[in-house]
């Protein structure tokens, strides 16, 4: 039997429910308006909420001040929602945790995941179907309009009836989507051949004849020799491509697809590439697990042949796919960096403002892009889909960037109405830190100016310091006021009404068992008039603030001492605090003279002393001269059992061995 929640039923009807079955009639709007008196300003009441989505976001989500959680992991730091002024969005209950202090969690699991988590799906089990333990969505590749009407009619699949809500899709923040390489070792390409054409990118994603090695879509690529040149361009590269449904993959299709449709048919699934037989030569690789940073992961590990992949600019700035930087100038011997692309107009663009490592001009390329409906020329309201509005008009900046959403409930007192057995209560603090949340995020002096910062641009479009009248950002801050709970009350329709369910053979079915009536001590419910449908009146719930999750301690790990080895090996002794992954990279020298000498990777069971051998590469054959004392900078990364990150470095003198 189907669980319906959210009901607010008074003494009266719980007496004509010992008689009589009579209807429940909804309660006007203007009788149960919206919050209650103590939720009703900003941050009043406001408690813990939890989001689910596009791992496109979760750089953006870090830079609100939210907690990433697994599949790429990471803690928040003193910014965002809990830092900011009560003008710019900000809610002070919501800095670090402390003791009875909230908080907001993000999981990065994928468009997919994030539609999902809303009932935002056609599929048999998932349509319609509520998890209630996710307080908002997020997605690159929006709900179509059939999914929206699925999310809407919820878990009874009818429209109508009363777990009918209204999903919005609300735009948050834009960004680009780079296209990254990892060059195969010993192979090099100058920083300003860093460059695809539109026939190139597309031709490689295809894997089409004539664009399937480094020779055919990067020519510049040279090795240490004329031979070294030749193997280095005649290797196959693989395509590197998410593990998930993703809606970077739905943008970056939606790219290729412009470029030649007969390659990328919109009937081509999200996960499924051209020309990827198992076992062949253009076969895709994919990650185990869902999310920008694994796919990103993997990409790097492509070290004999090498790789091209795609992702968000701020997963590809936070995995080290900038340019690095030769004293004052691009690198020219950099391995892994992102390509500048061709534009309609032949011009060359980069994904972001600025490549290199340690450059302050972290923001996405996309400051005046412009968004339209590719049937409509317009843009949509939140309530209809947005998943055919691009970028593709455009004719300024990166030809590649994005819209990046936020699914949320209009009143979460109503999505959460015929929720399963056993899954949490939606609560009217989670409704008003949503819609705290919210306003923070689309505030142009908060979450707004945060984007750039972190490797994406702020919506479009801004006149002084107000969003312009039907922009992109208008049409989301309006939607953000609209937010509210229980504007008016929800009844429990039973289980066959409207022939949804059993009992009847027309329209009337057996209605569900009455909730146990909330008492009214002060003033007593009305007694029912015969024949008249009963009024009920919403009683006062108090929210249950979410629990706080406590703070992880941060893995660490500590770099102890070096020692050479026979064969110009190295063993490295660290020390991580808990089992996972080590990987470690040696370099020597600076800028342009920099050499990976040798890298090794170990797993730590427990916590303890760990001992990674490493082997040289093939420079660093060349470059460790036996009898010879040499300064070797060792880049440690440890990877726990959640998958959270962390990078030590340290140099230490080591005298090599034969």
């Amino acid at each position: 039997m189907r669980t319906f929640t959210s009901l607010r039923i008074g003494a009266a009807a719980a007496t004509a429910a010992t008689g009589a079955v009579c209807a429940l009639a909804v309660v006007p709007a203007s009788a149960g308006a919206a919050f209650d008196p103590s939720f009703s300003a900003q941050c009043q009441g406001a408690s813990s909420i939890a989001g689910r989505g596009a791992s496109f976001q979760r750089t953006a989500q870090l830079a609100w001040g939210a907690r990433a959680l697994a599949p790429d992991a990471a803690d928040p730091t003193a910014t965002g929602f809990g830092y900011a002024t009560t003008a710019d969005g900000g809610c002070a209950s919501f800095k670090l945790p402390t003791a009875g202090s909230n908080s907001v969690t993000f999981e990065p699991r994928g468009s997919g995941d994030g539609r999902n988590a809303l009932g935002a799906s056609t599929a048999a089990g998932v349509a319609g179907v509520r998890d209630t333990a996710v307080h908002f969505g997020a997605a690159d590749e929006p709900p179509s309009a059939a999914q929206i009407a699925a999310a809407n009619n919820g878990p009874d699949a009818a429209a109508g009836t009363a777990d009918d809500a209204v999903l919005y899709t609300v735009p948050v923040a834009q960004s680009a989507v780079g296209v990254v390489v990892k060059l195969p070792d010993g192979c090099t390409v100058p920083y300003a051949a860093h460059q695809l054409s539109r026939a190139n990118l597309e031709g490689a994603f295809a894997a089409a004849a004539g664009f399937t090695t480094w020779g055919d879509v990067l020519p510049a690529m040279t090795g240490a020799d004329a031979a070294g040149t030749a193997a280095c361009k005649a290797k196959v590269f693989k395509r590197v491509v998410r593990f998930d449904s993703s809606g970077t993959t739905f943008a970056f299709k939606n790219y290729l697809r412009d470029i030649k449709p007969g390659d990328f048919p919109a009937t081509l699934g999200n996960t499924a590439w051209p020309n990827n037989t198992d076992g062949s030569a253009t076969a895709v690789a994919r990650p185990a697990t869902n999310g920008a940073g694994a796919q990103l992961d993997l990409l790097s590990t492509q070290t004999a042949n090498g790789g091209i992949g795609y992702a968000d600019l701020g997963a590809a700035r936070s995995r080290g796919y900038d340019t690095d930087v030769a004293g004052t100038t691009p690198s020219d011997t950099d391995s892994t960096f992102w390509v500048r692309i061709e534009r309609k107009d032949g011009a060359f663009q980069s994904p972001a403002l600025g490549d290199t490592k340690g450059t302050a001009n972290t923001g996405a390329n996309c400051r005046n892009v412009t968004y339209a409906d590719a049937g409509t020329g317009g843009l949509p309201t939140v309530k209809q889909s947005w998943l055919d509005v691009t970028a593709s008009a455009s004719t300024a900046d990166y030809p590649l960037c994005a819209l990046t959403y936020g699914l949320v409930w209009e009143d979460l007192a109503k999505a959460g109405v015929g929720r399963a057995a056993g899954k949490p209560e939606y609560t009217q603090g989670q409704a008003r830190g949503v819609k705290d949340y919210f306003g923070y995020v689309l505030s142009i002096g908060g979450g707004q100016k945060e984007l750039a910062p972190a490797g994406y641009q702020a919506l479009p479009a801004v006149s002084g310091t107000t969003a312009t009248a039907g922009s992109v950002l208008a049409i989301a801050q309006a939607a953000q006021k609209e937010l509210t709970w229980n504007r008016s009350a929800v009844v429990n329709p039973g289980t066959g009404g409207g022939g949804t369910g059993g009992g009847g053979t027309g329209g009337g079915g057996t209605p569900t068992t009455p909730v146990t009536p909330a008492p009214t001590p002060t003033t007593p419910a009305p007694a029912p008039v015969p024949s008249v449908p009963v009024v009920v009146p919403p009683a006062p719930r108090p929210a249950v603030p979410a629990p706080t999750p406590a703070t992880p301690a941060k893995a660490t790990v500590r770099i102890a001492r070096a020692a050479a080895l026979k064969g110009r090996r190295i063993t490295l002794s660290v020390t991580p605090s808990a089992a996972g992954r080590v990987s470690v990279s040696a370099t020597t020298g600076t800028g342009r003279k920099k050499v990976t000498v040798a890298t090794g990777s170990a797993t730590a069971k427990k916590a303890g002393a760990l001992k990674v051998t490493l082997k040289p590469t093939s420079k660093g054959r060349r470059a460790l001269k036996a009898g010879r004392s040499v300064r070797i900078s060792f880049k440690v990364t440890f990877t726990d059992a959640d998958g959270s990150k962390t990078t030590v470095t340290r140099t230490i003198k080591v005298k090599i061995k034969r």
